[in-house]
């Protein structure tokens, strides 16, 4: 038996959900543009989405607009939000909730990946539904396995097989539950679609990781399912970028040290072969990995553990200058918290537009706030020593314009955060200096939530700081959120 069947269990099933070029969905719905135009979205000089009738034409990712406009001249742009200057992805997470508000009223156990992916544990549902009917109906005896009949549903069989082939007698248990299960990710993205116009893509696994690897096989609006006796044939060739936490620096240290491209290709090293190089932890992941082992469980949680306003620039060299993005960054965090505190209301109770209350811009150089000067502490945050799964928040690149230059002002968001079901206990500034090294400051989180009082208290730590300038990044948090 090969070392993916050996280690899957074949009761648990899991959905991976991953919206299709998500953000230009997004800006294509507000645009009333029908997908089968090329459109993406815009930000700066730069493209940070490309739906597919644009890839179609040659268009990717990151690419300049000038050259995009050269392969594809009637290509739509739309350019990301902007407020105070900063990069407002706002309609993204307006748009995700909607998402997730479909997919927690239908299914349990739900794991939100990102802003545009989640995980599903459907193994409950799965075994209620073959419960209450007759098994042969269900396929359980293997004789309606030849129907995967669900639109852009995919079966994904082992090099022996073809996809029509009937199952082996030994793999008919956990077929059962795929099957059941794939029918369940057709309904749920066909609910997302109805109820708000986006396409999504599925896999469909006995384990996380190859739910993902399958969501992403045949992309847009299809779904594939992956039993375990596919799995092995499938990471044989599968490039090491296209594994979860692997299409970064890891990966390409990979590739470099040990001159492997594929997770094939890594099978043949030993776990201490792979810890002479990458350490004790990391390579009893790779060597797990490889072989498709994946234990991580669906942890359901709808909490938000932190909320970051993120700013990269070229470079700022006096702590006036940074209290200007200091002021931008609060606002945005205080709106941040502002929607959150909406999300939780009933819609007619939501209060989404605020408006711009005239306000003194925060001061450069405050007074520090005494507790926060007790519990303020340098932190240089430690290298990455593996794969373990980050919050990673997208800092926008772009003109360095100051905000105060903009006409600057705070928005008044105290209506909403009234309903503010949990506060933030910590507030953390975090910032990037010459050495690229990030460090961080934390105290406790200021008892009056407003973009003013949060400005303040972000310079005030700041000027504490030692080694900041020149800055090329500064970043608030929210975080420690506790019922009150």
């Amino acid at each position: 038996m090969d070392p993916i069947s050996k280690n899957a269990n074949n009761l648990i099933t899991i959905i991976h959900v991953d919206m299709d070029a998500f953000y230009a969905q997004v800006e294509g719905r507000r645009l009333g543009i029908e997908s089968t135009a090329p459109l993406c979205v815009q930000q700066w000089n730069g493209l940070i989405a490309v739906n597919y009738a644009a890839r179609k034409a040659g268009v990717t990712r990151f690419m300049r607009i000038s050259e995009a406009k050269q392969k594809c001249p009637e290509l739509v742009l739309a350019p990301v939000e902007i407020r105070n200057n900063l990069v407002s992805l706002e309609r993204y997470r307006d748009a995700s909730a909607e998402v997730f508000s479909v997919i927690r009223r239908l299914l349990a156990n739900v794991e939100r990946a990102s802003i545009d992916e989640a995980y599903i544990d459907v193994t409950a549902e799965v075994q209620r539904r073959l419960a209450a009917v007759d098994p042969a109906a269900t396929g359980a005896t293997g004789s309606n396995y030849a129907d995967w009949s669900w639109p852009g549903t995919h079966l994904k069989l082992p090099d022996a097989q073809h996809e029509s082939s009937p199952p082996a007698a030994s793999d008919v248990v956990q077929l059962v539950q795929l099957h059941c299960a794939a029918g369940i990710a057709a309904e749920l993205r066909t609910a997302i679609l109805t109820e708000t116009g986006f396409t999504s893509s599925a896999g469909i696994s006995f384990n996380k990781m190859f739910a993902k690897i399958g969501s992403a096989m045949h992309k847009p609006n299809q779904q594939t399912v992956v039993p375990a006796n596919a799995a092995l044939a499938l990471l044989r060739d599968l490039p090491l970028r296209k594994i979860k936490f692997l299409g970064g620096k890891l990966g390409k240290a990979i590739e470099q040290r040990l001159a492997v491209s594929t997770a094939g290709e890594l099978l043949p090293y030993s776990k201490a072969q792979l810890a002479a190089h990458f350490g004790d932890k990391t390579a009893g992941w790779l060597y797990d990995v490889c072989r498709g082992i994946d234990r991580s469980e669906v942890v359901d949680r709808e909490d938000i553990a932190s909320i970051t306003a993120s700013r990269s620039f070229g470079d700022l060299h006096t702590l006036a200058d940074a209290a200007s993005w200091l002021a931008a960054l609060a606002d945005e965090l205080v709106m941040r918290l502002a929607k959150l505190a909406e999300r939780d209301q009933p819609p007619q109770q939501a209060h989404s537009q605020p408006q711009p209350q005239p306000q003194p811009q925060a001061p450069s150089q405050p007074a520090a706030d005494a507790s926060c000067q007790a519990a303020a502490a340098d932190q240089a945050a430690p290298g990455a020593t593996g794969p373990a799964p980050t919050m990673d928040t997208a800092a926008a690149v772009g003109p360095p314009a100051d905000p105060a230059a903009e006409g600057f002002q705070f928005a008044d968001y105290s209506h909403s955060l009234k309903s503010l079901k949990k506060l933030p206990r910590t507030f953390t500034l975090r910032y990037r200096s010459k050495d690229f090294r990030p460090r961080s400051k934390s105290c406790p989180f200021p008892a009056r939530i407003d973009a003013e009082t949060i400005a303040a208290l972000a310079t005030a730590l700041l000027k504490q700081a030692t080694d900041v300038f020149p800055c090329n990044n500064l970043a608030l948090s929210a975080s420690n959120f506790v019922a009150w």
